[in-house]
């Protein structure tokens, strides 16, 4: 029998690896061309698995990195998640995740701050 993931679980898969800084894990849940997207500027943050392997492999180096959802939506094909985030800087961030998950990988997040963003 096999098993479908469903696209919300594709995206907890990726969770479970960015928290465990496994950068190898993270990255097989991603489409080859994947991109990341800043959606206060409109400007892209990383494209490619190269690009995004690269940005993730320097914030994984926290040791104090962690994601926590504190609430999600799903719309077909779509994650939206409100997530909490340590480790980066001082204080915790929250932001809002958008996961497009396609052919059961993630093709695209798009990320949203509060104005300002936390630097």
């Amino acid at each position: 029998m096999s098993t479908t993931l469903l696209p919300h679980e594709i995206v907890d898969r990726q969770l479970k690896a960015y928290n465990a800084r496994d950068i190898d894990l993270f990255c097989s849940h991603y489409a080859p061309d994947a991109a990341l997207y800043n959606l206060n500027t409109g400007e892209p943050i990383a494209r490619g698995l190269d690009a995004i392997r690269t940005r993730y492999i320097e914030r994984f180096r926290s040791p104090d990195l962690r994601c926590v959802i504190e609430s999600r939506i799903q719309l077909a094909n779509l994650v939206v998640d409100h997530e909490s985030v340590e480790g980066i800087s001082e204080e915790r961030q929250e932001v809002v995740a958008i996961y497009e998950v396609t052919d059961h990988m993630i093709g695209s997040v798009r990320f949203l701050w509060p104005s300002p963003k936390p630097e």
